[in-house]
């Protein structure tokens, strides 16, 4: 089997495509509340995203295979003329999925606005984002312990805020007030993975860390979660209320145990097994929370 199918295939990694659907689910969901439905654009959509984060995936294989832990390549070495290829292979496969994505979005925004300014303006922000993190983990090592403002930038944009826009704009040919904050909580909320994965990289990288031996990075770590879990439920309550949505929209609620539950596990079990488990926990609640507000909206 060709190289480029064997990495296409190791970077379908499921669990990481809960945040990014969730994003566009909420979108057309918005869009049905609004009396528009279209099944092949929702469909086409959901695709888009599932390459989207393949891409993405890609980038971070490439950056642990030959940025984090590289080793010193012998030109001469039959292994080594190996591993260049593959690396190669790996950004050539990096660039064609994400120009697919690219011109894929752009033929969508065509298709169903005729060209609107402002689809194609989305089309370029999710473009230009993607651009932005495949240049830094083609480029950088990554960071173990720190979580710069550009993977929190990236995060709130391309997994939630950028993909619930793209999915309602391109259902309805319009914006609101409503559905770009419940985009902004979309995005805010994915940032919950991101820090409890970072979580997981300061336990690997200092093994001392226990229930009674909370470094203060670790512990801050947990506390901007609380505060991050915090600030979504209430301004989403408060969208619901202000945007005179349904009030089973707030069925949401009930997934606010598992998000707490979830992260004080992680702070009274500091434990690299136990981190992984509430890692798949959030990811999964996290998809939950936007499917109970989408079900309850069409109620």
């Amino acid at each position: 089997m060709p190289v480029a199918i064997n990495l296409f295939l190791s970077a379908i990694r499921p669990i990481t495509f809960f945040m990014p659907c969730a994003a566009i689910i909420l979108g057309a969901g918005l869009s049905a509340y609004s009396g528009v439905v279209d099944g092949s654009l929702f469909i086409s959509l959901l695709i888009l995203a599932l390459l989207a984060q393949i891409t993405v995936n890609l980038a971070d294989d490439y950056q642990r295979a030959f940025i984090t832990n590289a080793q010193a390549l012998d030109q001469q070495s039959p292994s080594s003329q190996k591993q260049l290829h593959v690396r190669h292979q790996m950004l050539k496969l990096i660039l064609g999925c994400f120009s697919v994505f690219t011109l894929g979005l752009t033929v969508l925004s065509k298709m169903t606005t005729d060209g609107s300014f402002l689809a194609y303006g989305l089309t370029a922000l999710s473009a230009l984002i993607m651009l932005m993190i495949l240049r830094l983990k083609t480029r950088q090592p990554g960071d173990v312990k720190a979580i710069s403002i550009s993977s929190i930038f990236a995060h709130v944009l391309l997994l939630g805020f950028s993909p619930t826009l793209v999915s309602y704009y391109l259902h309805t040919s319009q914006l609101s007030y409503t559905v770009v904050g419940l985009a902004f909580c979309s995005g805010l909320l994915a940032l919950t993975v991101l820090f409890i994965r970072n979580c997981k990289r300061q336990i690997n990288n200092e093994p001392s860390i226990n229930s009674e031996n909370l470094t203060p990075a670790f512990k801050l770590l947990l506390n901007v979660q609380l505060v991050i879990v915090a600030i979504v439920f209430i301004s989403v309550l408060a969208i619901i209320y202000f945007g005179q949505l349904p009030l089973f929209s707030g069925l949401f609620i009930f997934t606010l145990p598992s998000f707490v539950g979830s992260i004080m596990t992680v702070k009274h079990m500091p434990e690299e097994d136990v981190v992984q488990t509430q890692i798949t926990k959030i990811i999964f609640t996290g998809f939950a929370f936007w499917i109970l507000f989408v079900i309850g909206l069409m109620l």
